[in-house]
């Protein structure tokens, strides 16, 4: 409250040539952003003993509940490398103390959402009605009923009032009530409901109308029928989605709905596409999935892939999926990645090489390509490189599939494989032979003596086997007999 009388005002009414006029400069609906407002604060804090700055910092950082990058200035009553205890040092942090608020325009919401309705004002004095109302454009009839009923809280309104100046939300003209665009009783949201839904798109679009409450005062409206917002590309459009989750095609979040239990599974999946304009969902798909094993299994993609090892190859993650989707065996759901991968909130995947992984579930859910070429299996580059005892069974950990399953790997995909590998490690990392029969029969399979894995395709340091049965030729099986020596 610094710099402000007490009983005055924070700040002073415009002033205008004619007391008893204002002027409305513009109605809108929009969403509320906070703007966090910081200042430089200044806090002592006692040094422990073996502490150093750095410590100091941190723990400054975890008692005053603050980010790293909030620390300003690091000020010792005394310098010192390690501290004996005791000692004194300020250090200065940006300290949050109040949120700016402003509003941005929005011409897209869903039924049941809160949105605000905006109006910008010159002038001291006068009451402002807003209302509501759809203009159904080509549609043979209305959606909804003139003027719209919406909720302020609880309670069902046709009707927004302003008092000027009196309801400034920001100085020196904006005034803002946020508003639910449904009615109260269930009957009535179902009814409207049903209405959207006989709508090819699903939508209607809404406008304001604007009147002067109060005759005392003069308000002028310059608006043409004292109308806001009533043409192409600024009216609200209001659309009804089945609840759900939609993602692009492409792998991105687009938007949660839950709008009414009468919509559908709010766990349901979508895939969609976004219109030119970035506006409007179109090309909707329901994907035969729920929400939550969806995400498991993108991030089993994400875990299996080599984004590990810094490697990013979109149809690497398609044909795991493809693969995951015929054999269900795959132990990177438990990896680090996956785990990391289902930590993040949906938007948060969005920019991020998650979203192949996410796209790449949808290409199989919906029958799309198969990058795999029709692959069983899959192996990384820990498949590539043998230990000194080349037909060893198993290191440990895993076993050498080349030994215990036997694989024939085609010229291109062999040489893509040892490029790919070497590249990322070295060229001695990989020493795999490009064919070999399994040596020995391990973990309960017989497959000595055979071929069960043939290449099918190759991405990022990832090889795709199909499954064969092939056995090694008799005479490569029989011994040559040694020649007598003279």
């Amino acid at each position: 409250m610094a710099n402000v009388e007490f009983g005055k005002p924070r700040f002073q009414p415009p002033v205008m040539n004619d007391e008893n006029r204002s002027e409305v400069t513009a109605v809108y609906f929009a969403k509320k952003i906070l703007t966090p407002v910081y200042e430089n604060t200044e806090e002592t804090i006692i040094a422990k003993k073996g502490e150093d700055k750095k410590k100091i910092n941190a723990r400054f950082v975890t008692e005053q509940k603050i980010k790293k990058g909030d620390l300003v200035d690091y000020a010792p009553e005394k310098t010192f490398g390690k501290a004996k205890g005791g000692e004194k040092v300020t250090i200065t942090y940006k300290k949050k103390v109040s949120d700016s608020i402003s509003f941005k325009k929005i011409t897209k919401a869903k039924i049941k959402e809160k949105v605000w309705v905006v109006a910008t004002c010159n002038g001291t004095t006068g009451k402002l009605a807003v209302e509501i109302n759809e203009n159904k454009l080509t549609n043979t009839e209305a959606v909804y009923d003139n003027p719209v009923k919406f909720l302020i809280g609880e309670e069902e309104k046709t009707k927004i009032e302003f008092e000027i100046f009196k309801d400034i939300i920001v100085a020196p003209n904006t005034y803002a009530k946020e508003i639910t665009l449904q009615p109260k009783s269930k009957e009535d949201v179902k009814a409207l409901i049903d209405k959207f839904d006989k709508r090819t798109d699903k939508n209607a679009f809404l406008y304001f109308k604007v009147e002067t409450i109060d005759p005392t005062y003069e308000i002028k409206i310059f608006e043409e029928n004292k109308e806001f917002i009533n043409k192409d590309g600024e009216r609200l459009e209001v659309n009804i989605f089945n609840n759900g989750y939609y993602f692009n095609y492409d792998g991105t979040f687009e938007e949660s709905s839950f709008i009414d239990e009468t919509l559908g599974d709010k766990n349901d999946v979508y895939a969609c596409n976004v219109s030119d304009n970035k506006k409007n969902i179109i090309d909707i798909k329901k994907l035969d999935t729920k929400y939550k094993k969806f995400i498991e299994n993108a991030s089993t993609a994400y875990g299996e892939s080599s984004i590990g090892y810094g490697v990013v190859d979109k149809y690497e993650l398609f044909a795991i999926a493809s693969v995951h989707k015929r054999n269900k065996v795959a132990y990177g759901i438990n990896s680090d990645l996956a785990i990391k991968f289902r930590g993040k909130n949906d938007e948060k995947r969005n920019g991020t090489s998650m979203i192949h992984a996410i796209a790449a579930e949808i290409n199989t859910l919906i029958g799309g390509n198969d990058y795999s070429d029709g692959a069983k299996q899959w192996d990384g580059a820990e498949q590539t490189h043998l230990p000194i005892d080349e037909d060893s069974s198993s290191n440990g950990t895993f076993m050498f599939k080349i030994n215990v399953m036997g694989w024939d790997i085609s010229d291109d995909l062999f040489e893509k494989w040892n490029l790919a590998v070497s590249s990322k490690f070295n060229s001695t990392y990989f020493n795999v032979p490009q064919k070999k029969y399994a040596v020995a029969n391990y973990g309960g399979m017989t497959n000595k003596d055979k071929i069960r894995l043939k290449s099918a395709a190759q991405y990022g340091l990832t090889m795709f086997w199909k499954e064969v049965n092939i056995s090694k030729p008799k005479e490569d099986n029989v011994s040559k007999p040694k020649e007598d020596k003279k």
